[in-house]
């Protein structure tokens, strides 16, 4: 997780911007009409622009397997989404001192797609053949909750860092195609493929924001990196040989909600 940061010092300098630019608007605003924080429960919807990296790695060895062993690598794979979430939370005003926390609930099942294209042939050449390695993670039933402490500096406007947990359920399925070069007849499914269903648990860090519009209206800022970890297990596939797969997800979010504060 610390390396993880680490290298994405650019990802939490865009967070740092998006959270203080909203925070600078709101305090323009806030000479316009606000109305001032309060201690109670909230809950709202919102939209979150989700960026989502992931990085694959299939090593396969068997007696049967030409060319073995090998290893497959599919990394730097970026998909970004919009994604509806509901969010629902408690926050606590002591002077200046905003405590909290919120559970956020997303709605979506996002697909992210790979391939790997590999060549093969034997000294003797018997075997000539192409394969085509495709692969297929699906997320789904994202939540998250979190933990939040800032500082008020206006009557109506909250600035906070946060940190917590995320859950999300997560389906890979592996996939091998080969075009015999002798032949030439095109890639042909092999049959050989495996699949999974994985739930994870990740830790998340964050900033956000808060200003409070009316009496009861609310409208939350808030820009969230997570790491899920890597993922791995082993299956055995035709032809007697074992496939160990690993992969590593991570997201960057950054969500805009408008709640409903209660009190």
């Amino acid at each position: 997780m610390k390396n993880y940061f680490k290298h994405h010092r650019i990802s939490v300098r865009s967070g740092v911007g998006f959270v203080w630019f909203f925070a600078c608007l709101l305090s323009f605003m806030q000479s316009c009409y606000a109305a001032p924080l309060h201690s109670g429960f909230f809950a709202g919807v919102g939209i979150a622009r989700e960026t989502v990296q992931y990085g694959f790695t299939r090593v396969a060895d068997g007696p049967l397997l030409p060319g073995a062993p090998y290893t497959v690598h599919l990394t730097d794979n970026n998909s970004r989404l919009q994604v509806p979430e509901f969010v629902v939370g408690y926050q606590y005003l002591f002077g200046q001192l905003y405590l909290g926390a919120q559970f956020v609930r997303g709605y979506r099942s996002q697909t992210l797609n790979g391939q790997y294209n590999m060549h093969y042939q034997s000294n003797d050449g018997l075997y000539n053949y192409d394969y085509l390695y495709t692969t297929r993670i699906q997320m789904s039933d994202p939540m998250a909750l979190d933990a939040m402490v800032g500082w008020s500096p206006l009557p109506s406007l909250v600035v906070y860092a946060e940190g917590g947990v995320s859950y999300i359920k997560v389906y890979d399925e592996f996939n091998k195609f080969y075009n015999n070069r002798r032949r030439n007849d095109g890639y042909v499914n092999s049959g050989e493929g495996d699949h999974i269903n994985l739930h994870r648990i990740g830790e998340e860090i964050g900033l956000g924001a808060a200003y409070q519009a009316t009496q009861h209206l609310q409208v939350r800022a808030d820009y969230k990196l997570t790491n899920y970890g890597r993922m791995s297990y082993n299956a055995v596939m035709f032809g007697g040989y074992t496939s160990h797969k690993q992969f590593v997800l991570r997201t960057e979010t950054a969500s805009l909600d408008v709640v409903y504060t209660f009190g």
